[in-house]
């Protein structure tokens, strides 16, 4: 792959994606609690998150239902949105040949990316290990949680230093 194909994947991701972690409950864990990779982009042109698709060999394309009520005066609401989503196997090839090039969502990739050391990939399911590695989980979601809120972060003062 071409490095300024992979740093323009990069930037597209730092600025219309998101890649973390989500946390759901479930009974038939023995913590009671999954986590998944939550690692996608979305868009109003197709073409874009398809030829992501196609320079990874990697991604998931998906049209977006729109909420009328939550698009309401919005200048998006008559155009149609898409996803690309990467699933855990994905994101173990795409976010090593992105992360040297990321700038915003850095420490999300390094994060997600000791996550999935973590975890053992097993078909389309993922065992844990020990406990201590649930309690690291637990530490990889907060963190991620809080880079991931809406409005000014402590890391984009040293962003905004740096200009």
């Amino acid at each position: 792959m071409k490095p300024e194909n992979l740093a323009y994947i990069a930037g597209f991701i730092d600025g219309e994606g998101s890649i973390g972690l989500s946390r759901v409950k479930r009974k038939a864990n023995r913590s009671g609690i999954k986590y998944q990779i939550a690692f996608n982009a979305s868009n109003t042109k197709r073409e874009v998150l398809a030829w992501i698709s196609d320079v990874t060999g990697c991604g998931t394309i998906q049209q977006l239902k729109q909420s009328p009520a939550a698009l309401k005066g919005s200048p998006y609401a008559h155009k149609t949105i898409y996803r690309i989503s990467f699933s855990a196997a994905d994101s173990r090839v795409v976010l090593p040949l992105i992360y040297p090039h990321l700038i915003l969502k850095k420490r999300q990739a390094e994060l997600v990316m000791e996550y999935l050391e973590i975890v053992i990939p097993r078909g389309r399911q993922q065992t844990y290990g020990e406990s201590q590695d649930m309690f690291r989980f637990d530490q990889i979601w907060n963190e991620l949680r809080n880079l991931n809120r809406r409005g000014k972060h402590q890391g984009d003062l040293a962003l905004e230093n740096r200009s």
